[in-house]
């Protein structure tokens, strides 16, 4: 299972936002490529980033997330991805893989990109009570999250990014009962987001969901309730 440090940026700085709120951003770091660079040192092979500002509306940190990714690792990015030149800016950069997110239920906006940069591309569902929240978390569906990921998955996603909102930012261990329901779903590869706050939330999460490909971890870096060093040794 592979260890992602998540970095969140706000405005160019890194933030942690809980339950995805905006007005209740806490601030780490005004220098996110130090971050980066941080978590690389302790064995990170891929970062995932969250360009909160273009997810908001708001300007974006492209300029950030290119030096980030100068750096030589693997990044996944996501957060206001809404134009295909955004994610052929992204891509060309040098990001590993795109993230979208609202904007991936238009079906025909995703099979482009799915048609143009294949396995590069991975979706965020992202769940309130087992349904589809978008627009950053704002606003809620009654779009059931295993029916959706079950449409993406016939559609050729390969990646999904699954996070609890209501675990995010928590510490309280992560969604493990809903993502149970996710292990005989085929053809995709499964990322945890929300609610790490321990060495063993993560055994847990390896003993009850071995179909994880990875599990993204943040405020449990930043508050230091985990180490990363440890961590990815661990589950190397």
């Amino acid at each position: 299972m592979k260890i992602i440090p998540a970095i969140d940026l706000l405005d160019g700085k890194v933030v942690r936002l809980f339950q995805g709120k905006k007005e209740l951003s806490t601030v780490y770091s005004k220098d996110p490529v130090s971050v980066a660079q941080q978590w690389i040192d302790a064995g990170a092979d891929l970062l995932h980033i969250v360009d909160l500002s273009a997810s908001f509306g708001d300007k974006d940190n492209t300029e950030i997330i290119s030096k980030i990714a100068g750096l030589g690792v693997d990044i996944e990015v996501g957060g206001g991805i809404r134009y295909t030149d955004t994610a052929d800016k992204l891509i060309d950069s040098g990001v590993s893989r795109i993230i979208l997110g609202t904007k991936a239920m238009d079906s025909k906006f995703l099979t482009s990109l799915l048609e143009k940069y294949k396995d590069k591309v991975a979706v965020s569902v992202d769940a309130q009570n087992g349904k589809v929240m978008t627009h950053g978390w704002q606003s809620s569906t009654e779009l059931d999250y295993l029916v959706f990921i079950k449409d993406l998955v016939s559609k050729g996603v390969k990646w999904i990014v699954y996070t609890d909102i209501s675990k995010d930012g928590t510490l309280e261990g992560p969604s493990i009962e809903q993502m149970k329901k996710m292990g005989f779903i085929l053809g995709t590869h499964f990322i945890l987001s929300g609610g790490v706050g321990t060495l063993e939330d993560l055994r847990l999460v390896q003993k009850e969901l071995p179909f994880v490909y990875g599990a993204i971890v943040g405020k449990s870096l930043y508050e230091k309730t985990l180490d990363l060093k440890q961590a990815i040794a661990l589950f190397k």
